[in-house]
């Protein structure tokens, strides 16, 4: 993973503090890379959970940017806490996933 800045400038590390912790391996990793691994095979839950984390959470405006019905995001996010075990619809599950979305690059 790289850390997005602008050509020509300097990363200060406050600004990727996220980016940098998901650069460093440690025993989490491995599952964490699992998790978005699970996805693999169904590119709309993936589409669908990048779109959710783009939109702060937002299921509506989710399901709006991807010409879907609300209740389509719910039962894509009903699939994504059945295939990985961690429900985007939590706290934890949101911070699992985040980091697995953010290994997956």
């Amino acid at each position: 993973m790289q850390l997005n800045s602008a050509p020509d400038t300097v990363a200060v590390l406050a600004d990727h503090l996220f980016e940098y912790q998901l650069n460093h391996d440690s025993a989490a990793t491995p599952q964490l890379r699992a998790l978005a691994a699970s996805l693999g095979g169904e590119p709309d839950l993936t589409t669908t959970l990048r779109t959710y984390f783009d939109t702060d959470f937002n299921r509506r405006e989710t399901a709006r940017k991807l010409h879907v019905h609300p209740n389509t995001v719910d039962n894509r996010l009903s699939r994504i806490a059945n295939l990985t075990g961690a429900d985007p619809r939590t706290a934890k599950g949101l911070l699992l996933l985040g980091a697995s979305l953010g290994l997956a690059g």
